[in-house]
């Protein structure tokens, strides 16, 4: 050591600081790697719940429109019979005329 340098020294003491301050880098990265993993968990699990509730919010949406037109039909269905019963002869005559105007089309092709 007698023949070591004041620049040998500096040389090794930098070594060393900088071996030190690379072990210091890998556990700082290391710790910025578990944080974004989580980071990107949680994100992940807020995009599954976000989509699910508006996979709800929609089936939901879809299914109030089915039941507005099912009772739309319903009512109309109704509508149509009572006009059926009463008044059957322009019933009758209604549906002859479609009939035919349904034959003229067709047999037109």
């Amino acid at each position: 050591m007698a023949n070591e340098t004041k620049g040998d020294v500096a040389e090794k003491v930098s070594t060393e600081k900088l071996s030190q301050d690379i072990e210091t880098l890998k556990a700082d990265m290391s710790q910025i790697v578990g944080t974004l993993r989580e980071l990107g968990l949680q994100s992940k699990d807020t995009a599954v719940e976000v989509g699910r509730r508006r996979y709800e919010l929609a089936r939901q949406k879809g299914q109030d429109q089915v039941d507005y037109l099912r009772g739309t039909a319903d009512d109309l269905s109704q509508q149509a019979t009572d006009a059926v019963r009463e008044r059957p002869a322009t019933a009758l005559l209604i549906a002859a005329g479609i009939g035919m105007l349904f034959g003229l089309l067709s047999a037109r092709k």
